[in-house]
């Protein structure tokens, strides 16, 4: 008799009832930062990594590495932030918006296409003013590349998170923010980073 399916066997494994519902609990591991895997989501079809998101070597143990952009909005002394959704992973963590880049994508060029899609803007993407590395526990790692955006045209709005903030840079820190972003948030508080 099989084990049933969507329960852990007594190994502790879940054993998925379609490929689509696999490809989904995949994507929530390889996918933490920005939710699903839309090219794989949108067409059924899967899709081959790119360079940036090839797994990376460390010590005895094979870690997924992403790279995501995110961007830095500015309101005088206020910037955007944006709360992921309920449904998503790290549902309700706060975050800069941006998304994973795509294969042949710049960060820049990723970064103005994820502002338009989640806010409705159109931006002009500056230079990168911040860049770290975070691994999550279970594996996988995400290079985050943090930009300052220059100019915007539209007024921001929601088409994919929770709920968009103009937030004063000093209250950064009573927003629960994703762990990647803590070390950014920090210097900017200390003003270290502007």
């Amino acid at each position: 008799m099989a084990p049933e399916q969507n329960r852990p066997d007594r190994a502790g494994f879940v054993r998925p009832a379609s490929l689509r519902e696999m490809a989904g609990l995949l994507c929530a591991l390889c996918l933490p930062v920005r939710g699903t895997c839309l090219p794989l989501h949108a067409t059924g079809r899967r899709r081959q990594a790119s360079p940036r998101e090839q797994p990376q070597r460390s010590g005895s143990t094979v870690q997924h590495m992403i790279t995501v952009t995110a961007g830095i909005l500015s309101d005088g002394d206020r910037v955007l932030i944006c709360q992921r959704r309920a449904g998503s992973p790290f549902p309700l963590k706060w975050e800069f918006p941006g998304g994973k880049i795509e294969e042949g994508e710049s960060p820049e060029a990723c970064l103005h296409r994820e502002l338009s899609e989640e806010l409705a803007i159109e931006a002009e993407v500056g230079p990168e003013m911040y860049r770290t590395e975070h691994r999550y526990p279970g594996g996988f790692a995400v290079r985050l590349l943090f930009f300052r955006i220059l100019r915007s045209s539209g007024t921001p709005t929601n088409h994919a998170f929770e709920r968009i903030e103009w937030v004063r840079q000093a209250d950064l820190c009573a927003y629960d923010f994703l762990e990647a972003d803590r070390e950014l948030i920090e210097r900017m508080v200390r003003g270290e980073v502007t």
